[in-house]
């Protein structure tokens, strides 16, 4: 992958991992869901999903600058993603959530994708 397909899988990937760990918490949950607060099993699994996403993100960094670049280049990302997230959910919480939702979806598979075809 080039240096701008990463970066863009990168942000996508933790963007997508904030809102799945947003969907963990009761209020934003309600906020973008109407079936109100997730149960504990639901927000195990929220927070496992976000964490994966996060991770996946984690290793494409890595994969392209090495540990320690990759690690710095990741927590950017994060921070804005966290950041992005934090004015979509504020401004825009349905359209804003469905299009992080479908930007991560493709961020996820073109990384499955280029992982495992070489």
């Amino acid at each position: 992958m080039s240096l701008w397909q990463v970066m863009v899988c990168a942000l996508a990937l933790c963007l997508a991992g904030m809102l799945v760990l947003s969907l963990a918490m009761d209020r934003h949950c309600d906020q973008l869901v109407s079936r109100g607060e997730p149960g504990p099993a639901l927000r195990v699994v929220l927070r496992l999903a976000g964490a994966v996403l996060m991770l996946i993100a984690l290793w494409l960094c890595m994969g392209l600058w090495g540990a320690a670049v990759g690690t710095i280049v990741w927590l950017g990302c994060l921070s804005v993603a966290a950041l992005a997230l934090t004015w979509l959910l504020a401004y825009v919480p349905g359209p804003g959530a469905m299009l992080v939702a479908m930007g991560g979806l493709v961020a996820l598979a073109g990384t499955l994708w280029v992982a495992f075809t070489g």
